[in-house]
This record gives C-alpha cells, sequence and structure tokens, in this order.
C-alpha cells in the first residue's frame, strides 16, 4: 500500500530458547505503543497493552488481521 502510515514489521524472530523475553526487548526498542497477546502457561489466552484506548486496541488488532489475511506475514 503506498498511501498507507501503517508500517507492517514482517520480521520474526526464531529463537529456541525463551523467545518471549527477546521479543519483548525488541518491541520495547522500535514500538511506542503495543498490544501484546498471547497464551499463558494455563492455556488461557491474556492481553497487555500500553494502550487505554479500546478503539485503538482495536485498530491495531483489526491492522494485524489485515496483515495476516492479505499474506502480508510470511511463513518462512
Amino acid at each position: 500500500m503506498t498511501d498507507d502510515n501503517v508500517v507492517y514489521l514482517n520480521n520474526k524472530l526464531k529463537l529456541s530458547v525463551d523467545p518471549v523475553p527477546a521479543v519483548c526487548e525488541v518491541a520495547g526498542k522500535i514500538l511506542s505503543d503495543v498490544v501484546i497477546v498471547g497464551e499463558a502457561e494455563d492455556g488461557t489466552i491474556k492481553m497487555i497493552t500500553t494502550q487505554p484506548d479500546a478503539a485503538e486496541i482495536l485498530f491495531y488488532l483489526e491492522t494485524a488481521r489485515y496483515s495476516l489475511m492479505s499474506g502480508d506475514m510470511n511463513e518462512d
């Protein structure tokens, strides 16, 4: 998209040992606002965010969904 103000970060970190802290460290260096969704040890889905506005959180999630559905995230 040429007129899009969203930059998709297509890089995936491939780590063999404890990847969550490494991903959070990278995110802390390049992002000013985050929504983290993941699975807890007990199998429940959890979300942590720095964004207090529900509309902004939904925008981030829909942007991620669009990226996945359009094939912008490679399986490589």
